[in-house]
């Protein structure tokens, strides 16, 4: 029998691999297929010696010599013994007798879950779509990708927690005892299941844990509050989270979820709990296993010796040019797309490709006069690069699509993406990575500051002018549109990533230090579409309430329209009104998220405290100052508002924008704008932070 299907899942037990699939026909059937898990054994004495003795175990099935690269740094294949077990069950007790054999140097894979093992010697992967062969009881035979950019109409429903659990799907509510949510499920053929907190109040309830959250053996278990907690870009959305809305909610975020699934081969459920630093890990153990290196247990990569001179050059970080504090005009603003992903895959830095002296091609890496092998793409590049290219597609595809909910689907997904591509750079150094060297994280680094120390040469020979650089930003005046034009398609061609024109600013600020010094990302400005845009003031950060982000917006409508010194004057007389007013008490209100549940909370910050005195745990909290100290709004009450709190807050927003020297702005003239505010999270940049691009 053969019909084409979408893979949802893989697990294996005993001797074979379970996948569930759900067809065209939106029929979700199992596939089975014979499977034994495994590990390798480096050797150090006699292969067929060892392979005759591990053969013996009365619970291995198989043992097979093949030639693996078993270490990252060796540049040559070597026997290895790949063994398998006759199930599962017997899975740790072998490997415990395998290393108490004479001859055995290490074991590889034994860490690696047996479904990723499954998926990388059949080259599938999540949510893909593939034409099955299978014998009429369901065995695989045969199975084939079909490229298909879409993903699969899933069923899906929600569960609300409590002795007695309510099912709500798109049709119908269900009262249910949590004892027989599995059955449910497989009766109402329910593909996903979502949660809040679901982790915690069905673990009493279910057969089986997966190391990450709940596991379910009919539907895919996501608990949203894991999810939006481990998700970069989701700043703000659980504020927007409420039960009513969790089923429309969960199934938009759907889409995330499977594109991170598919790309990283990471089940769905793991996907929704896990850091994307560890879908990096995922990533490249996939790119590892096709070029043939074993998957080590625990990192072995060690960093080399290095000079006085080269650690100061190395721990500088990524490049700054600070700006000269003050209010400049038709400012452009760059960024290179994807930087430091870019530079890993352009550069080929990868753990085996790095001090290769004996290469017949290489490079040079600037300041530590390391070379880096050129002829054969390392792990870590090849890694990524699937993942440039894809967002890349999936951009593209978004700009062309005609339909609203699929061009929305793309957007999400190549949003998604960038979870991993933000956090690429900094898990090359991350101790805990098996394919980690903080050498290549150097190397990176370096490569970069290179790169902006060129694109500023360039906009100067150019007789342009930096007004700010940071890390992959350029901030550049004293040029028309077509100057910016030539500017950013010189600057591409000749570095090779793509730098972006994010906008000409009609008019931007630079606030100073409380030293008078220039400060990196803080700047508010207004760009010529009439868009405000701000990093490092209170209207971006969380913790600020609406009273002082609605003040500091108003404060710079004036700063941004008016000369400078009537600006000023407007927006102290500004100050002076809000902090005497008596506001509505919602006005007052901070709104944060909890991205995790309370007790995991370590620093007893506000929202954490106010948090704590709700009756129910929350997605999210909107509390106040008072002077009792911070309270939930609804236990809040208007007389008790901590008023001095509050016009302290007001007073540091104003300071913060008005912090500019008047040597800077004494001839800036005024400009008419209508500006639409636009609310985003803020994003950070500079040193070695794990951020250190936007793209």
């Amino acid at each position: 029998m053969k019909f084409n299907a979408w893979l949802l899942d893989v697990s294996v037990h005993g001797s074979e691999a379970i996948l569930a699939i759900k067809t065209n026909e939106g029929e979700r059937v199992e596939v089975r297929d014979a499977f034994y898990p495994y590990f390798y054994v480096i050797l150090k004495g006699n292969a067929e010696e060892i392979a005759w003795y591990v053969s013996q175990h009365p619970h291995v099935a198989r043992v097979t010599e093949e030639q693996k690269y078993a270490q990252v740094l060796r540049q040559e294949k070597e026997p290895v013994l790949k063994v398998e077990v006759e199930s599962t069950r017997y899975f740790q007790r072998v490997i415990i007798d395998v290393k108490k054999v004479p001859g055995v140097a290490e074991l590889a894979e034994t860490r690696m879950p047996n479904y990723l093992k499954y998926c990388f010697e059949k080259r599938l992967t999540f949510f893909s779509f593939y034409e099955w062969e299978c014998t009429e009881n369901r065995r695989l035979k045969r199975i084939q990708n079909i490229p298909q950019t879409r993903f699969p109409s899933l069923n899906t429903a929600y569960l609300q927690g409590g002795e007695t659990g309510v099912l709500q799907t798109p049709h119908e509510a269900i009262l249910l005892q949590p004892e027989a949510l599995e059955a449910m499920l497989r009766e109402k053929n329910v593909d996903v299941l979502f949660t809040l907190n679901g982790d915690a109040f069905l673990k009493p309830f279910s057969k089986t844990h997966a190391f990450h959250g709940v596991q379910l053996k009919h539907g895919i278990h996501i608990d949203l509050q894991k999810d939006l907690g481990i998700d970069i870009y989701a700043e703000g959305e659980g504020a927007r989270l409420t039960p009513e809305n969790v089923l429309a909610f969960g199934t938009a975020r759907l889409e995330r979820i499977m594109e991170l699934s598919q790309t990283a081969c990471a089940k769905a459920a793991i996907v929704s709990r896990v850091s994307p630093g560890r879908l990096n890990t995922y990533l490249h153990m996939m790119a590892a296993k096709r070029k043939d290196y074993l998957i080590p247990d625990s990192k072995k990569l060690v960093e080399r010796p290095k000079t006085l001179r080269l650690l100061k050059s190395l721990d500088k970080g990524g490049t700054i040019f600070y700006p000269e504090p003050g209010v400049y005009e038709n400012v452009a603003k760059f960024d290179f797309s994807s930087m430091y992903p870019s530079i890993i895959v352009n550069y080929n830095i990868s753990p085996e490709t790095l001090h290769c002296d004996n290469a017949s091609q290489f490079l040079i890496v600037p300041e530590a006069l390391w070379r880096i092998r050129t002829d054969a793409q390392g792990i870590i590049p090849q890694g990524i690069q699937h993942v440039l290219e894809k967002r890349l597609l999936l951009k593209k595809m978004a700009k062309t699509e005609k339909d609203s909910r699929l061009r929305e689907a793309y957007t999400t997904r190549q949003k998604a993406l960038k979870n991993i591509l933000v956090t690429c750079f900094g898990y090359l150094g991350f101790n805990n990575f098996v394919f980690s060297n903080v050498e290549c994280k150097e190397c990176v680094i370096l490569f970069g500051r290179v790169i902006l120390q060129r694109a500023k040469d360039i906009a100067e020979s150019m007789h342009l002018k930096i007004v700010y650089g940071i890390v992959d930003s350029l901030f550049i005046t004293g040029g028309s549109d077509a100057q910016y034009a030539a500017y950013q398609k010189r600057v591409s061609e000749e570095i090779g990533i793509e730098l972006d024109l994010e906008g000409i600013f009609q008019r931007i600020v630079f606030p100073s230090a409380k030293d008078a010094s220039g400060t990196a990302n803080k700047y508010y400005g207004i760009t010529r579409d009439g868009k405000l845009e701000a990093r490092g003031i209170k209207w971006r950060h969380s913790d600020a309430c609406v009273l002082v982000k609605r003040f500091q917006y108003q404060a710079m409508m004036h700063l941004l329209n008016e000369p400078w010194e009537t600006a000023r004057k407007n927006a102290e007389k500004l100050l002076k009104e809000y902090s005497r007013t008596r506001w509505p008490l919602p006005d007052y209100a901070v709104h944060m998220a909890l991205r995790k549940p309370l007790q995991e909370y370590r620093a007893n910050a506000a929202h954490v405290r106010a948090a704590k005195q709700l009756k129910e745990e929350a997605l999210s909290i909107a509390f106040v100052h008072t002077v009792h100290g911070p309270l939930p709004l609804v236990r809040a009450k208007a007389e008790e508002i901590d008023r001095e709190k509050y016009a302290y807050l007001l007073q540091q927003s104003l300071e913060e924008l008005i912090r500019v020297p008047l040597a800077f702005v004494a001839n800036v003239p005024s400009v008419a704008l209508e500006v639409t505010p636009r609310n985003e999270g803020p994003r950070n940049a500079g040193g070695n932070k794990q951020r250190l691009y936007k793209d």
